[in-house]
């Protein structure tokens, strides 16, 4: 099974690429070159061409099947993945100093945007996307690349906030993090003083990023099936 080690392959070199910019010096030195908002997205970028080839590597691989589950369990992704499409949106519209955004600056803890759901947002659409694809592919090729995407963003939020912790301050950490959480949607079940509350958070969103998101939404619905050649719902 050649096609397995070559998905095996490309999620390494997909990992080993993510695991450069925790190398301080070397993150440090690229947004001295090139400014911080070119280094996020030339890094996106990136990503997105890394894991385009993960994508190639993965419908090429055969199917080994583990688990079946029934037919409705199909529209779990469908359901979560407007949400998802919203929250990776905001990472680019959004300012948050508290983990990976295209933007710091501006960032008001009273009307927080998306960080009053998520202190990471980029984290958060990723482990809903890799999360539902995982419990609905019951295959090996599908265990191996959203076992580890699922991984990724559960481990991730401890180094980005050990990084921004020590670059804020604790002071400046506690103030701006106070009525936020880790864990989505937490810190406003919990009433956590200062949380902007569920319907503050969504409005400081902006009706732009939140109609940007369900339009990526619909767009990966559309061309799911040519592009993926998996038809998204059941």
């Amino acid at each position: 099974m050649p096609e397995i080690f070559d998905l095996a392959l490309t999620i390494a070199i997909f990992i080993i690429a993510h695991m450069l910019p925790a190398i301080a010096p070397l993150r440090r030195g690229l947004i001295s070159v090139v400014g911080k908002a070119p280094y996020i997205v030339g890094f996106s970028m990136m990503s997105l061409g890394l894991l385009g080839w993960v994508g190639v590597a993965y419908v090429n691989a055969p199917y080994i099947e583990l688990w079946l589950l029934p037919s409705f369990a199909l529209w779990l992704p469908v359901l979560l993945m407007p949400l998802a499409s919203i929250l990776l949106v905001a990472v680019f519209t959004n300012p948050n100093p508290l983990s990976v955004a295209l933007k710091s600056d501006g960032f008001n803890p009273a009307r927080p945007g998306v960080v009053g759901i998520t202190r990471h947002p980029l984290l958060a659409a990723l482990l809903l996307w890799s999360g539902a694809h995982l419990i609905i592919n019951g295959d090996l090729a599908a265990l191996l690349l959203f076992g580890f995407f699922t991984i990724m963003p559960l481990t991730g939020p401890f180094s980005i906030e050990g990084r921004k912790k020590q670059k804020l301050g604790a002071d400046e950490w506690a103030r701006l993090s106070g009525p936020t959480s880790l864990v989505p949607f937490w810190a406003i079940i919990k009433g956590r003083k200062g949380s902007a509350g569920l319907a503050a958070s969504i409005a400081s969103i902006g009706w732009g990023t939140v109609v940007l998101g369900l339009a990526l939404y619909g767009a990966v619905l559309f061309f799911h099936a040519d592009v993926i050649g998996v038809v998204p719902y059941p």
